[in-house]
């Protein structure tokens, strides 16, 4: 609870105190000790006292026995903590204030310094920290991994170049899952799908538009509970811009979505979108089609809204 609502010091209170009172804690402990670390923006602080707690955590992720200790392997469930990113709203200490540096001590300061932290030399700096360092994926233990630390684990192959590999990752992850899984983690493994969709739709063309369907169907075959949204298909028809016949396309897909995955995948942002690519391609009947079809909409919106405010009233 401490950590989901980013109560830090809380955290680092009950720690201590389990510290004072020699409870040896488990592996979950271990596991949030490393979440509070990486969430509070220590990444490297966390990877340090992992690694030399390696043995430790090796036979705490094996009830006592050191079945693992000739691999030297990390336990899936922290190596996973490490794809995490800083909690949004985290702050930092603020930093004591120091006197102006002399010239000797800047030339110091400058002799030790470090390539710029950007998110993208992170990012970069870390995959490979963990790759290198990459356990054995065991079915079982990535199924109860939690859907948003597989989200961060997409999210950061995507961002240093490695889309196949959080393809490979995410279709492993999918083929995890039991039959039935709840709402809320359906919602994140759609997120997830999308943003798979987005990087392969961010080149344009028929082609691309085509590689991304497939990619698509293949995850959806793999996890068929999963139902592609109005999102899924405004992501997909990203790539049509600078498409020949772009909006004929875009009203075919739309069209074969809507038969598909039914009538919800059609949403304003969808038509808004076939809309410009339609006029884009100088196919006004379907623009004129689509502007009226927003029209009924509109009106049956207005209609609707309008009865649930009488009944109230009433």
């Amino acid at each position: 609870m401490a950590l989901r609502t980013a109560c830090y010091g809380t955290v680092r209170w009950l720690l201590q105190s389990m510290r004072n009172d020699h409870l040896p804690g488990d592996l979950e402990t271990w596991q949030l000790r490393v979440r509070w670390l990486v969430q509070s923006g220590m990444w490297d602080k966390a990877w340090k006292e992992t690694m030399e707690a390696l043995p430790q955590l090796q036979t705490l992720a094996e009830g006592g026995k050191l079945v693992h200790k000739v691999t030297g392997e990390l336990p899936l469930s922290i190596w996973m903590e490490f794809f995490k990113t800083m909690k949004d709203g985290t702050t930092q200490m603020r930093p004591r204030r120091q006197k102006t540096p002399t010239l000797n001590t800047q030339v110091a300061m400058s002799l030790r310094s470090t390539p710029p932290h950007d998110s993208s030399y992170l990012y970069a700096t870390r995959y490979h920290t963990l790759m290198n360092n990459r356990p054995t994926i065991i079915p079982e233990d990535l199924s109860k991994t939690p859907p948003r630390v597989i989200y961060n684990a997409v999210s950061i192959m995507l961002n240093v170049g490695q889309a196949n590999k959080a393809l490979s990752f995410f279709k492993s992850y999918l083929e995890c899952l039991p039959p039935s899984i709840t709402m809320s983690r359906r919602k994140v493994c759609l997120d997830i799908l999308h943003l798979l969709v987005a990087k392969w739709s961010s080149q344009t063309g028929l082609r691309r538009l085509y590689e991304t369907r497939r990619m698509m169907v293949s995850l959806l075959l793999i996890y068929p509970t999963l139902r592609p949204t109005s999102t899924t298909l405004f992501l997909l028809l990203a790539p049509l811009y600078r498409a020949k016949r772009c909006g004929t396309v875009a009203a075919n897909v739309m069209r074969a979505f809507k038969r598909d995955y039914g009538a919800a995948t059609e949403d304003r942002r969808v038509r808004r979108r076939v809309v410009i690519l339609a006029l884009k391609e100088g196919r006004m009947d379907i623009a004129h089609k689509i502007l009226r079809a927003e029209q009924s909409a509109r009106a049956w919106r207005e209609a609707a809204t309008t009865a649930n405010a009488d009944n109230l009233q009433a």
